[in-house]
């Protein structure tokens, strides 16, 4: 009876083990996805951000400039 049970918790043991690791790569799948797309979005976006700002530069500098 002793070593059923045993045998069983150990199968189960086994069970938990594969799964962590099994959930272990997924989660590392997804992080990886998630940041290339972070790094592809911030990519993109840059030129735009960078854009603006040289906008609001510029406006800055002339509204500086006739004040003066």
């Amino acid at each position: 009876m002793r070593d059923n049970v045993m045998n069983r918790v150990s199968i189960l043991l086994r069970h938990f083990r594969s799964r962590k690791g099994q959930a272990l790569v997924e989660y590392a799948l997804v992080l990886s996805l998630i940041s290339v797309l972070a790094i592809s979005a911030l990519n993109t976006l840059g030129m735009e951000i960078r854009g603006i700002y040289f906008s609001i530069d510029n406006s800055l500098s002339s509204a500086l400039a006739s004040v003066r």
